[in-house]
């Protein structure tokens, strides 16, 4: 196992750790309940209709 393998895997396995560790955190109410949030669905219909 070269060092590229060694250093590149460290930061893969780092990388997944801190996303999964981030992950578990949820946005709080008000963060969620926005009355200007983007609608999402609005826009994906939309780019279907071309």
């Amino acid at each position: 196992m070269g060092f590229n393998e060694i250093v590149f895997g460290g930061m893969a396995v780092i990388g997944i750790f801190i996303f999964l560790y981030v992950g578990r955190y949820r946005a709080s109410a008000s963060q969620r309940n926005r009355s200007n949030k983007i609608r999402w669905n609005f826009l994906a219909r939309r780019g279907r209709r071309r």
